[in-house]
Order: structure tokens, then sequence, then C-alpha cells
């Protein structure tokens, strides 16, 4: 079982990568690519989001796999699923979701990892994004590290992303941390 990571190029709110598989947006139509992680990289952060009950995915991907979801509801977590594609009543840069929800976990796609953490922010709700440790080059991400003191987990070994279209490929991403934010007493840096 694994993780959703999507990988998009973002223009005017549309998503273009190089999977065939189209998908129609609010904004006009968009390709995207679908990566998955292994279980074990939602099952390393659990320590950490153990007392959530209710999650919200806000970047579940469309499909009917839900692999993220899967995993959280095995550790014991209600989780409630949306994507950034379904349209406005979804999209997690303009509105929240009308379920109630604790917690924020999510694989972000890959374009839009600074915008997720910055909306996060923006909610005041605590969250885990599993994201490229690129994104700490960032220097609005640093100093939102620094303000809202997250957490960085960085994992024992990288993750192995696969495509839902051939389950035996590994695909090389970047290697990925968890940050954290909104959750107190953690250190401000976590290796695994």
């Amino acid at each position: 079982m694994s993780t959703a990571v999507r990988t998009t190029e973002r223009k005017s709110r549309t998503a273009t990568s190089t999977n065939t598989e189209s998908v129609s947006t609010a904004s006009g139509n968009s390709k995207r690519e679908v990566y998955y992680a292994p279980e074990s990289a939602v099952e390393i952060i659990e320590p950490f989001i153990k007392n959530y009950k209710t999650i919200w995915d806000p970047a579940a991907g469309a499909s009917e796999k839900y692999p993220l979801k899967d995993c959280l509801e095995k550790l014991g977590h209600r989780v409630v699923t949306t994507d950034i594609i379904m349209g406005n009543d979804y999209d997690f840069f303009n509105h929240k979701t009308k379920k109630r929800y604790e917690l924020i976990v999510t694989t972000p796609p890959y374009s839009l990892r600074k915008e997720f953490i910055l909306r996060a922010t923006e909610l005041k709700k605590p969250f885990a994004f599993l994201v490229p440790v690129n994104v700490l080059e960032s220097k609005t991400i640093r100093d939102l590290l620094k303000q809202y003191n997250m957490t960085i987990v960085f994992p024992g070994k990288t993750a192995n992303f696969t495509s839902p279209t051939d389950s035996k490929s590994v695909k090389a991403l970047p290697y990925s941390i968890w940050v954290i934010g909104g959750i107190s007493d953690l250190p401000s840096i976590v290796y695994l």
C-alpha cells in the first residue's frame, strides 16, 4: 500500500504533466501524473499524529484509489478526502472542506508544495505534508518554519514511489521529508 504524490506543473490553476490521464477542473482541462509512496512513509509519522482522530487529505486524487486514506484508516484515523482538481467547492486554496477535521495530512502536488504549506498556515490547523526536501530552499518556507515552530522529519530511507499504472516501476523523485506544523511539543528536526 502507498500514499499518493502528484507531480504537476501549475499554469493558471491548470496542472499538466507527462501522464496521459486527462482530468477536467474548474479552471479547464489538465493532465496529471500520480505516484504512490510506500505505506512505510506514512507509518513513520503516526507517533506525531496519533492523537488526531479526523484527518483531511485535500490532495487525495480523483481516482478510485486512496492509498493515503487506506493507510491512515488502518492506523485508526477517520479520513475525509477531497482533491484540488474537483472544483471550487473542494479546492484547498479557495475553500475549507465543509466536513470537520482536526489535522491535514497529504502529499501535495510537487509544483504546489510551497503553496500547500502556506495555505495550511493560513487555515491555522495542524498539518503534516510529505514534500521533497528541496522545499527547504525557499526562504519563505524557511521563515515559516521558524515563525510557526514547524517540525521537519527526515525519514531513515528514501521513499520508492510507484506509478498506479505500473506497480513495479520505481520513480526517482527527490528525497522526501515530512513538514509538520501546529503540533505542539515536537522538536524542530527529527531524524529517523
